[in-house]
């Protein structure tokens, strides 16, 4: 378990040393410590997470099988298992496309994070869940999740193509990631007309581009895997908590109005996530689609000390988050159903 701590203690020792800092360009110490740190340990695990078994059976398969015979045996996210087979049969080494997938997680959440006040924060509050549970074991969806870390910069940059095309492209790796369009897209309707136009075109464009993906989602869901996910209402209230604090304080958010209203639409979506617990018949698909939400924890924890006046008052809110976060991490390592397939942490480059 120690190294799962001094990973988090890096990120949670330069929260409480950096000081807000929004200016272009600056808050370079993450991109120059921060982001190999998160990419090595990401990248280059051993062995580590739930899924990596069946992502290095995949791996295996690929080198006996062409193309189309292996996108029929694995349907669903074309782009990200092209990539796979094609790392294969090209001979590079397994860990080099976790590696590759790692860095396309680690620079969106990394770029994501130096957008808020307090970068080393924002990425100390993904490293127990994000980082460590989804980041060393759903591959696909780490690295959809990524994308759309770059997808909501352009969007706070006003850039509603560029929003787009990374969400597109982050589908194309994971296609449940098209579920962000309506809840970003909403924020650009003057009305509910052009609001209800816009979720019938999401609703098509998902049918017709990745109705396929979808259906095997379903299956494996509902088949395959077990429908009931271990720890869903946990993972519900740590969306819950920082919805609720978005919506007391936005106000405080020096953010325009259509920014404001993304983060509304996030935090709606993790307030219906309790009832639709008592109501969905898998649990494991109200995860998956959660983990799109997941950006709001990042910004709103990152901002929260900042949103009061005072040093002494921002630095014991800082602690107070870390505290949080640092239970997080110890209730996962210690008692999580999972726990065993991540600990004890193994590393390529300390493998024989």
């Amino acid at each position: 378990m120690l190294p799962y701590w001094l990973f988090f203690g890096v990120f949670a020792l330069g929260a409480l040393i950096a000081r807000p800092d929004l200016r272009p360009g600056k808050q370079q110490s993450l991109l120059l410590f921060g982001l190999p740190l998160l990419i090595v340990m990401v990248g280059l695990r051993d062995w580590v997470g739930v899924d990596f078994a069946n992502y290095l059976k995949a791996w295996n398969a690929a080198a006996h099988m062409s193309l189309e015979r292996f996108l029929n045996f694995r349907p669903g996210d074309t782009v990200f298992y092209t990539i796979l087979w094609a790392m294969r049969n090209f001979n590079w080494p397994y860990w080099s496309f976790n590696l590759l997938c790692a860095i396309v997680f680690s620079v969106g959440l990394v770029q994501f994070a130096r957008k808020q006040p307090n970068a080393w924060l924002a990425v100390a509050v993904a490293v127990p869940y994000l980082v460590i549970v989804i980041g060393m074991s759903g591959v696909r969806q780490a690295t959809a999740i990524g994308i759309v870390f770059l997808a909501l910069i352009s969007f706070k940059r006003g850039s509603a193509l560029g929003f787009v095309l990374w969400t597109l492209t982050a589908a194309l790796f994971h296609a449940s990631a098209i579920v962000v369009l309506p809840f970003v897209g909403l924020s650009l309707a003057r009305n509910r007309f052009q609001s209800a136009m816009l979720l019938l075109a999401v609703a098509g464009l998902a049918y017709f581009t990745f109705g396929e993906t979808f259906s095997s989602y379903s299956r494996d869901y509902m088949t395959r895997y077990t429908s009931e996910s271990s720890g869903t209402a946990y993972r519900i209230a740590m969306n819950v908590l920082p919805a609720l604090i978005y919506l007391l304080l936005s106000k405080r958010l020096p953010f325009s109005e259509r920014e404001r209203t993304v983060w509304r639409n996030f935090s709606l979506l993790a307030l219906a996530s309790v009832p639709l617990l008592f109501v969905v018949q898998s649990t494991t698909a109200l995860d998956r689609l959660l983990l799109y939400a997941y950006p709001l924890q990042v910004m709103l924890l990152a901002w929260l000390p900042y949103l009061f006046r005072g040093r002494v008052q921002q630095t014991g809110i800082t602690m107070a988050i870390l505290a949080y976060l640092a239970l997080q991490q110890f209730v996962f390592l210690n008692y999580a159903t999972n726990a065993h397939r991540y600990v004890p942490y193994r590393n390529v480059i300390f493998s024989e």
